[in-house]
């Protein structure tokens, strides 16, 4: 997509789809979304990104730091859930470790869920980012 009009447009309103996927992510275990709807709308905005191919949006560049961050929030979200079974209870049991509950409908109300929550963001946008990178790459050897 070389079209001046879609490339200016994009790059506008990329940030606020940003914003907007980390809202979702970070207000996840309050009300509808989460994790996984924040990382879905993340990941489309790299998508959009490669898409138009913005100049900031080298996927080359970026598909090492896209595998290091899927990486990193599986390794995050499992020791999340080990910290339950080594205070002797459950793996992901909330609050076991604790983490204080807070006031009931306040952004850090849910204990370590929040946590939880992102890294299942940063996994869900970063494997729709490498995905998508990986199939673009695929599809310009042929």
């Amino acid at each position: 997509m070389g079209s001046l009009i879609a490339r200016t447009v994009g790059s506008l309103v990329l940030p606020f789809i940003q914003v907007f996927g980390l809202y979702v992510a970070f207000h996840g275990h309050l009300s509808p979304g989460g994790g996984f709807a924040g990382g879905t709308i993340i990941g489309a905005s790299f998508v959009l990104m490669f898409i138009l191919d913005l100049p900031f949006a080298n996927r080359t560049r970026l598909h090492g730091y896209l595998t290091l961050i899927e990486s990193g929030a599986v390794i995050t979200f499992v020791l999340i859930g080990a910290i339950g079974i080594l205070v002797g209870t459950g793996f992901l049991t909330n609050l076991a470790a604790g983490f204080p509950k807070g006031e009931a409908g306040r952004l850090l109300s849910g204990g370590f869920m929040l946590l939880i929550g992102l890294a299942i963001c940063l996994k869900v946008a970063s494997t729709i980012a490498t995905l998508f990178s990986a199939m673009a790459e695929e599809e310009s050897d042929h």
